[in-house]
């Protein structure tokens, strides 16, 4: 069960490589500074973000569990802020999270 667990997101990862807001082999960005605008301009942006934010927050507090209630959670409150302040940064919906 936790191969195809690891399988679905290393897809879904693999998937949202190729978005606009993500750097090319060429560029980089920094996550934190991407606006919110950014963030919603596509679902692959979307889907990457949870997973980079998840990952900085495991970091962070050394949990390093995830599960669907958690990325449900992380998703409801990006939707949230991020629809109610399109130009706030990642940064700040991240410090905006109870």
């Amino acid at each position: 069960m936790k191969t195809v667990k690891t399988a679905m997101l290393a897809l879904a990862l693999g998937s949202a490589l190729g978005t606009p807001m993500i750097a090319s082999a060429e560029e980089s960005v920094d996550i934190m500074q991407g606006t919110c605008k950014e963030v919603l301009s596509s679902q692959e942006n979307v889907q990457f973000i949870l997973f980079w934010i998840d990952g900085y927050l495991s970091h962070e507090s050394g949990n390093t569990s995830m599960d669907k209630a958690w990325i449900e959670k992380l998703g409801n409150h990006l939707g949230t802020f991020c629809s109610a302040n399109p130009d706030k940064t990642i940064k700040d919906a991240i410090d905006a999270l109870e």
